[in-house]
């Protein structure tokens, strides 16, 4: 009897180790495919993250040694006055600058583009602080304002503040040109108004030169109707925009605060 019990512990005991032995072995197998799979997935992301990270470490090679550069990333568009002005400034202060041009398109690898030029511009940032380059972009802008006071600059290169006396608040001037327009506006008795809200409006609108003195000059006005039959009517609507245009005591349009000439437009639209 106990020979019987002495061979069956043994036998247990066998199968234990066997056990053990087989669990520790498809662990280890586990451990090899995980590490295999994160190898080859690793190898295949590094072709840019490798790239990436070795453009970081030579930006802050080149930043701790005071090589400094700023980029602009400028896309599709990419329109800044006071260039010239504002790489000279950088100059002055030791620092380089660098046109860096991005695409619209998406490939899902952007974020490992421009590795260098990002890094560089964060490790500036945090030396000068964050608002360092922006202020000098409007040193610039200032500096090529007071370089061309007799420019006559765009609408949109302006700043957004009101032309129009009556209002300090950009988004009610060309509303507020429609109100004040039609207080002496009558419709000549003949005139067609359009018959429901999805017609398109007619209207006139004139574009001239708005001076840094508040005079404007330079009209050219034309009108579009929607009804053939009102164009009887285009000669006098735009004498009369062009003289409501006239009698208003405009506010010059101003570039970081300094008066500058403008193209100016006044649109009204009709019923």
């Amino acid at each position: 009897m106990w020979e019987v019990m002495r061979n069956w512990i043994i036998s247990f005991s066998l199968g234990v180790v066997l056990i053990k032995m087989k669990r520790l072995f498809i662990c280890k197998y586990l451990i090899l495919i995980f590490m295999l799979s994160m190898f080859f997935s690793c190898k295949q992301k590094n072709e840019h993250e490798v790239d990436c990270d070795f453009a970081k470490q030579q930006a802050q090679n080149d930043f701790k040694y005071k090589k400094y550069t700023w980029s602009d990333f400028e896309g599709f568009g990419f329109d800044f006055y006071g260039h010239e002005e504002f790489v000279e400034i950088l100059r002055k202060n030791n620092i380089k600058h660098k046109s860096v041009g991005i695409s619209c398109m998406i490939d899902g690898n952007e974020k490992f583009e421009h590795c260098y030029e990002r890094e560089m511009n964060k490790l500036l940032k945090i030396k000068f602080g964050a608002n360092f380059f922006d202020s000098l972009q409007i040193d610039a802008k200032k500096e090529y304002v007071m370089k061309s006071k007799d420019s006559i600059f765009s609408f949109e290169e302006c700043d957004q503040t009101s032309r129009n006396p009556l209002t300090n608040d950009y988004s009610e001037q060309f509303e507020l040109d429609n109100k004040m327009f039609f207080k002496n506006f009558s419709y000549p008795e003949n005139y067609v108004k359009r018959k429901n809200e999805k017609d398109y409006f007619s209207y006139t609108s004139t574009s001239f030169i708005l001076m840094k003195d508040g005079t404007a000059k330079n009209f050219e006005t034309q009108s579009t109707f929607q009804n053939s039959k009102n164009k009887t009517f285009e000669k006098s609507f735009n004498q009369k925009v062009e003289d409501y245009t006239k009698r208003i005591n405009w506010k010059p349009a101003t570039i970081q605060g300094i008066p500058v000439n403008s193209y100016m437009d006044v649109t009204i639209t009709y019923q």
